[in-house]
């Protein structure tokens, strides 16, 4: 009984990290779509950039 109990623990816990892996690469699949965005619109993620452009334009 153990052992049926184990490999159904086992084949839970690789569903839930099969799950995890796959949420995990939608969040940084839609992140690098954002910041893919933000760079084609001149708004860059980078605070060096940003500090220089807002000393530029004060």
């Amino acid at each position: 009984m153990d052992e049926v109990h184990s490999v159904a623990a086992d084949q839970a816990d690789n569903r839930g990290s099969v799950e995890q892996e796959q949420a995990a690469q939608m969040i940084q699949r839609n992140y690098r779509g954002y910041r893919e965005r933000r760079q084609l619109q001149g708004m860059g993620l980078n605070a060096s950039t940003r500090w220089a452009e807002a000393v530029r334009d004060g």
